[in-house]
């Protein structure tokens, strides 16, 4: 038998066991020392450690409670700080990856070291307004988690759902493989990949019912609640694309082109009254756009 794991391994017991407020390792170390035979010394570093390491897994269980995703290292105070602690100390770390001995206490035996939740300051101005207001930490993290579900990003695409409970969405590459059935599809699809223009598919969002799509600040927004089906995604997806290719101020002419490009993708013959019918449709539709 491995007496020192074997050793290790209740230590570790009962340290869980035992880890009560105002216990002392050194209590603690008597019941492994009268178990074990060990020396005192050698049963006190060992109490001392575990206790750090449930101590640290206590830490974490309370900032996944809390909705914390990330914490912060704080090395200890003392002089005889190792370089190593004192290497980490200050860095923060997914909650998720915190791992005793890699990035979280006891990196060594009789490790003093702690951690720190840590919330991103603007994050946490809002999370504190949040409260200040009547909201609850849960109420917090399902907000966070309604507003930015991530149900499926591929490529430039990212679709995002804000609706209270996951439904089924556009998958982005049904989208890309409506856009290539077209020659016009597939130059815009093929620009926005060349020029990593990222496209953001919403769900869940208060927009106007007839807004299918947004190019603005260098990407392209589309209300996938208001284009329902990958056909009529991706026609929007062409339309804003067209957009972003002109990159300039909108008029009624830059809407024509765009409209012109939809009706490519469909294979609709422009026939003298298919376009005078986009014209009169842009003219009601942006009254304030001039023809350029």
């Amino acid at each position: 038998m491995d007496v020192s794991g074997y050793a290790e391994s209740r230590a570790g017991q009962a340290a869980e066991n035992r880890a009560n407020p105002g216990q002392e390792p050194r209590e603690l170390a008597v019941h492994l020392q009268k178990r074990f035979g060990a020396s005192r010394e050698d049963a006190e570093r060992l109490m001392v450690t575990e206790l750090a390491r449930v101590q640290t897994e206590a830490q974490k269980q309370s900032y996944i409670r809390n909705g914390f995703e990330e914490y912060t290292y704080v090395a200890c105070g003392n002089a005889d700080v190792c370089e190593r602690c004192q290497a980490l100390d200050g860095k923060h770390f997914k909650v998720q990856d915190m791992m005793p001995g890699t990035n979280a206490p006891p990196m060594h035996p009789r490790c003093h070291c702690s951690t720190a939740a840590y919330e991103d300051s603007a994050e946490y101005e809002k999370w504190l307004d949040f409260l200040e207001q009547g909201g609850t930490t849960e109420e917090w993290e399902a907000s966070k988690n309604r507003k930015a579900r991530y149900k499926d990003n591929e490529g430039i695409f990212q679709t995002l759902d804000g609706r209270s409970k996951g439904r089924d969405v556009i998958k982005p590459r049904n989208i890309m493989k409506e856009m290539k059935k077209s020659s016009i599809g597939t130059e815009m699809l093929e620009y926005l990949q060349e020029n990593d223009i990222q496209i953001k598919v919403w769900y869940g969002v208060d927009v106007d019912e007839g807004l299918d799509g947004l190019f603005e600040d260098g990407e392209i927004n589309i209300y996938a609640d208001n284009t329902k089906t990958v056909r009529e995604t991706a026609i929007t997806v062409i339309h804003e694309a067209t957009h972003a290719k002109i990159n300039k101020p909108n008029t009624k002419s830059q809407e024509l082109q765009c409209y012109v490009n939809e009706y490519r993708h469909q294979n609709i013959e422009l026939t003298e009254k298919v376009l005078q019918d986009i014209i009169n449709h842009i003219n009601d539709k942006y009254p304030n756009l001039k023809w350029e």
